[in-house]
């Protein structure tokens, strides 16, 4: 028996040697498989010996893709693989918030294990203001112990396995004793009283005429420097937009964020920096350009999933990583409807090119924007959704491509006939309806499809065990003989590789229309179409 299957890295470097462990219990054969989308591109045979084997896969030779990797003993077993390049990287974002006692980092295997590859150190710095302690133990501003020699341990181990190291740094908030020694460089909104959060954090000016900005940027280098982060995660709280300096003038907030932020960009050269655009605020094109990923955390008004495709396409303005940070709250507020609830946002945000920061720690989802509060998942939740992880990575070339534009309310109803659909459909993610969504490019059409039939539309509220979705039928124009019609699932459980659909092909009244039947599924499917290059 195969107790544990697994590769020694998050990801892997297009250059990168593969290694893929199997822990064993006796001595056998198996036939090891690879597959990258619908081609089988390796398979071979290797004697296992008990305990733990390690298996050399060679590397990807500049292929930057995910892989599917079946192992075939007495059961078939699955996983994913993906390798990336500075070019085309995909960031998928987990968290760490515990500093204070040794754990032998299951936490950083787990993540490991479901493909995270960038991890926030959450609240690790001593104050925000004066982020690299000087003493190995210490508090932090909230009160919460932290070790600093475990905090620079578990960087080298995320290193060691292939992730990306990220300093928690808000950009504008310092302790009250830093305020007090420097009220000329804070933000007020009434005349003398400063602006604050929780009356533990206050807010300083970031303009480049106030000495908070050189001392912060000063705080991020050493974080790098001293600590060994690769980069900065740079928070900030969603407000204020506007604001009154020390001398009663009016600053507006977006635009001092986007020169505060080049300045970082420049300052720290090639250090790695995640913005939040806190509420989809400001999320312009030219922040963007100066991070290594556009990143929203989503809070009220932006509740439907549908909400979710808005920010998404908006985000994806930057020809960056989208990154999408929705805490599910039901882990805390409605625990036996949660698992669906994740299930159901985390395939909506994958499946339209973002990903989804939620899991982190060992086994652990965020619920709040205090990290440290999490909630545990069940052994059970856990396989589920390494499932659904191990399925995104599968297909990570089709999913996150950058080519596909979504063409969802200009393709689909009303008067377009380039996607006819027959079925309880909504365009725009309705509650008890299957929500659909379309990306195309030039020959490549894909379809997204998530089933909300017996459930709201709300991504935050716990989520009811769906029902075998209604039947859907659809009538797409094509120009080109179609090479490939896939539906890919992560509830396919035999095989987990693309089901051809069969299809009949026909003359419409305005070009060559190709018609297929999609079979039933619970949470989400994607339905890819190829035509001829």
């Amino acid at each position: 028996m195969i107790n544990k299957l697994y590769f020694d890295k998050a990801n892997y470097n297009n250059l990168d040697n593969i290694k893929l462990f199997l822990d064993s219990d006796n001595n056998n054969k198996v036939l090891i498989e690879l597959y990258k989308f619908d081609e089988k591109v390796s398979s071979f045979s290797f004697e296992l010996c008990i305990g733990l084997n390690a298996i050399n896969l060679g590397t990807f030779d500049n292929e930057v893709a995910g892989y599917r990797v079946f192992v075939n003993c007495e059961e078939k077993l699955y996983t994913a693989v993906f390798s990336i390049d500075s070019k085309q990287e995909i960031i998928r974002y987990g968290f760490l918030s515990d500093f204070e006692k040794e754990d032998n980092d299951y936490d950083i295997s787990w993540m490991k294990d479901n493909h995270i590859n960038y991890v926030q150190f959450y609240d690790w710095s001593y104050h925000h203001d004066d982020m690299v302690a000087k003493t190995t133990e210490y508090k932090d501003s909230m009160g919460k112990a932290n070790n600093l020699n475990i905090i620079k341990n578990k960087i080298i181990n995320c290193k060691n396995n292939g992730m990306k190291a990220m300093a928690y740094g808000p950009i504008y908030a310092a302790t009250k004793e830093y305020y007090r020694n420097h009220k000329e460089d804070a933000y007020y909104a009434i005349e003398n009283k400063p602006l604050s959060f929780i009356d533990t954090f206050y807010f300083m000016n970031i303009s480049k005429d106030c000495n908070w900005r050189n001392h912060i940027i000063n705080e991020y280098n050493k974080s790098i420097s001293k600590v060994g982060f690769d980069g900065i995660h740079l928070d900030t709280y969603g407000y204020p937009k506007r604001a009154l300096d020390y001398n009663g003038d009016v600053k507006e907030l977006d635009s001092e964020i986007l020169s505060f932020l080049e300045q970082v960009s420049s300052d720290l050269d090639d250090a790695k920096l995640i913005f939040n655009n806190v509420g989809a605020w400001p999320l312009t094109k030219e922040i963007g350009d100066t991070q290594s990923a556009v990143y929203i955390e989503v809070w009220p008004p932006y509740e439907s999933f549908y909400n979710l495709r808005e920010i998404i396409n908006k985000a994806k303005e930057n020809y960056k990583p989208v990154i999408i940070s929705a805490y599910i709250a039901s882990f805390r507020l409605d625990r036996e409807r949660a698992l669906y609830s994740a299930l159901f946002t985390t395939f909506y945000i994958n499946s339209l090119g973002a990903t989804h920061l939620f899991l982190g720690e060992e086994g652990c989802v965020i619920t709040q924007g205090y990290y440290c509060d999490y909630s545990k998942l069940r052994d059970f939740e856990k396989d589920i959704i390494k499932r659904y992880q191990d399925f995104f990575v599968s297909y990570q070339d089709i999913i996150y491509d950058k080519s596909l534009k979504d063409v969802t309310m200009t393709h689909c109803g009303w008067d377009n006939q380039e996607y006819i659909i027959e079925g309880n459909y909504s365009l725009t993610a309705e509650k008890n309806h299957i929500s659909v969504n379309i990306r195309a490019d030039k020959n490549k059409h894909l379809i997204s499809l998530m089933n909300l039939e017996n459930n709201d539309n709300l991504w935050n509220l716990g989520k009811e065990e769906p029902l075998l979705s209604s039947k859907l039928r659809f009538k797409v124009q094509v120009l080109k003989p179609v090479n490939k019609l896939y539906l890919l699932a992560p509830e396919n459980n035999n095989s987990y590789l693309p089901i051809a659909l069969e299809y009949k092909q026909y003359k419409g009244d305005r070009s060559n229309v190709i018609e297929f039947d999609v079979p039933p599924f619970k949470v989400g499917s994607i339905v890819y179409i190829e035509e001829q290059n």
